[in-house]
């Protein structure tokens, strides 16, 4: 907080802990939680759409990469975040 960050953006493996964690380690400290779904993975489909679906109960703000994109946050958080989803997508 005291850098002035309000927002955490999430994407990555193993969606059910390590994501989720962090989502509601962030709700709980009231910053603003997006996880990029198509960035995201579980061993299954079934336990991935029940943890995004956990997350967006939670307050969570889903996004998919292509409207990640033109998502508004401020610019420098954005590119970068942006940059490593280009990596992930290539790696697919």
């Amino acid at each position: 907080r005291r850098l002035g960050i309000t927002q955490v953006v999430l994407l990555g493996t193993t969606t059910p802990n390590w994501i989720r964690t962090t989502a509601y380690g962030a709700n709980s400290l009231e910053y603003e939680v997006v996880v990029v779904d198509d960035c995201t993975s579980s061993q299954t489909e079934e336990i991935q759409k029940a943890n995004i679906a956990d997350m967006k109960r939670m307050g969570a703000q889903i996004l998919m990469a292509e409207d990640f994109a033109k998502w508004q946050p401020d610019e420098s958080l954005r590119e970068s975040i942006c940059k490593e989803i280009t990596k992930h997508q290539q790696k697919q």
